[in-house]
């Protein structure tokens, strides 16, 4: 294992049915401000999209206005940005990146199952070549401005944004599509539906490895809901 590239992304659900909806033409996003208002572990992120947030439906306390060091108000919501970047609806992704050693294999795997606990086992997956043409033709269903890429990562707050997030979520090697701009304290969602099915871009719960060239050793491998293989010869599993 030598070459550093993307063999995919993946989308993993808990409820098979919203799986079933995705590979059936329906494309479901939601704001920043769901998973700013989520408290679900690996779903809620009190800083999705901006530097800092405060909520006082959250529960949040310490935000006031304060004049001649006497307090002349609380405010109920704010939100830190550091770019000029607005809030946008998000569909997320997983990006798969062919391990180069021992170290990076055992990470993926890691990081695989992390997400798998906390999305569920269920998983949509666009190979390498239908992920430029799913974009391109999102962008065809929606009169809203599309972009897409790899989210990076940083330790420092001031650098979050839509395209930037805190090193907390690194697991989830997150493949994010942006689409249009929407209001800051919004949590409905925009449903872009396709009259078709994205059988064209989309395989659901299919078998995905990486193996050795003769195909003895498979050193990661992923198959529906079964257990991840990893580092095992192909004699020693059943299935995948």
């Amino acid at each position: 294992m030598t070459n550093s590239e993307v063999f995919g992304i993946i989308k993993f659900f808990k409820d098979d049915e919203y799986l079933s909806q995705l590979c059936g033409g329906k494309l479901f996003c939601n704001t920043p401000e769901f998973y700013r208002l989520h408290n679900e572990i690996g779903i809620s992120d009190r800083s999705e999209g901006c530097t800092w947030s405060f909520r006082q439906s959250r529960g949040d306390t310490g935000a006031k206005i304060v004049v001649g060091g006497h307090s002349i108000g609380t405010l109920a919501n704010i939100t830190f940005r550091s770019t000029g970047m607005k809030d946008g609806w998000l569909h997320c992704w997983t990006t798969l990146v062919m391990p180069q050693d021992e170290a990076e294999l055992e990470i993926l795997v890691n990081d695989i199952k992390r997400i798998r606990s906390e999305f569920g086992l269920n998983y949509a997956y666009i190979p390498p070549a239908n992920i430029n043409p799913f974009i391109e033709y999102i962008k065809t269903l929606t009169t809203h401005e599309v972009s897409a890429g790899n989210i990076t990562y940083s330790e420092k707050q001031r650098e979050w944004s839509p395209i930037c997030k805190s090193t907390s979520y690194q697991y989830q090697r997150e493949f994010r599509i942006l689409i249009g701009e929407c209001q800051e304290l919004s949590t409905e969602p925009l449903i872009i539906q396709n009259l078709k099915d994205f059988d064209d871009f989309i395989m659901k719960n299919i078998s995905i490895e990486i193996s050795s060239i003769d195909g003895e050793w498979i050193w990661f491998g992923i198959n529906g809901t079964r257990d991840i293989v990893h580092n095992k010869k192909r004699t020693e599993i059943t299935v995948i």
